[in-house]
């Protein structure tokens, strides 16, 4: 088991914990209007094949707490995420907390929400819910998913980090999500040696979701501060989620392009030109402290 202590406050490790949402765009000949009538509601269903499977597992066990998986609980009548059911068990004399770290499906780095408290000698059924739309980001099958958790040791209020556990479904061995992104025309268009933005043309044409891959190519993590998107010339509302990417990490998110009616009347009906901007920070991964911010300038993608 790695364990990692810091005596630092529970929510810095919210912070560093929480994957959060990062989103950006790709151009193509879709007309706006398209994607501004679009109703996403009615599509969350069918995202990934019912047959998945995770056999009920053990990936933690020790002297403090025990952690089971269970299995996925794939999207059912109206839910609207999919879920990793958990057994919790504290076995300890202290209170702990659970919440995700940094999990991957595929091998990319999504988000996901859980926050349990567990008592002495508590033990909870919990579900980690996957709240990326993995229709949205090319994802039809799970091959396999790596877990970290961020814990809270509320006696000492201290957190650590314990992970990663690499877990394997019935699709294990049979589906690439490499090659369903090749297959999806998968394109560079930013390299810098930090960080190395690709998008994916082929998915969700006539959706208003863009599939975006943001890989950490240093060992530092990196933190996204601010960023800008300009549509036509225009620079848009489009608010961004903000991750905080680990080192040697891939992230895989989604631009929803939508626009009040301000925008609408200044962009016109369709996409000629799209640039975004990112305002970066990379921190040292042990000391945390920034090692250097800078802005990338307006990335042309159309």
């Amino acid at each position: 088991m790695n364990k990692t202590k810091r005596n630092i406050q529970w929510w810095l490790a919210l912070v560093g914990g929480c994957v959060l949402g990062f989103v950006a765009s790709f151009a193509t000949m879709e007309i706006i209007d398209n994607t501004l009538s679009s109703n996403r509601a009615s599509e969350y269903r069918d995202i990934i094949d019912k047959n998945l499977k995770f056999d009920e597992q053990v990936i933690v066990d020790n002297d403090s707490y025990k952690i089971t998986v269970l299995g996925m609980n794939v999207l059912e009548g109206n839910s609207f995420d999919n879920h990793l059911d958990l057994k919790i068990e504290n076995l300890s004399d202290t209170t702990y907390s659970f919440m995700p770290g940094v999990i991957k499906i595929n091998g990319y780095m999504i988000e996901t929400s859980m926050v349990e408290k567990l008592a002495v000698n508590e033990t909870k059924e919990v579900s980690l819910t996957i709240t990326t739309m993995l229709k949205d980001v090319g994802i039809e099958k799970i091959s396999d998913m790596e877990l970290e958790f961020f814990i809270l040791d509320e006696g000492k209020n201290e957190y650590f980090r314990d992970g990663s556990y690499l877990i394997k479904s019935n699709y294990y061995g049979t589906y690439d999500q490499e090659e369903v992104y090749k297959d999806n025309n998968i394109t560079e268009v930013y390299n810098d040696g930090k960080i190395k933005l690709s998008f994916i043309s082929d998915l969700e044409k006539n959706s208003d979701m863009y599939p975006v891959v943001i890989e950490n190519l240093t060992d530092n993590k990196i933190s996204f501060y601010d960023s800008k998107i300009e549509v036509n010339g225009v620079i848009v509302n489009d608010g961004l989620y903000m991750w905080d990417l680990p080192g040697h990490t891939k992230s895989i998110s989604v631009l929803n392009l939508s626009f009040n009616d301000i925008e609408k009347d200044k962009i016109g009906k369709k996409l000629e030109s799209l640039r975004i901007a990112l305002n970066i920070g990379l921190y040292d991964a042990v000391t945390l402290e920034q090692t250097e911010k800078y802005d990338t300038g307006m990335i042309k993608i159309k």
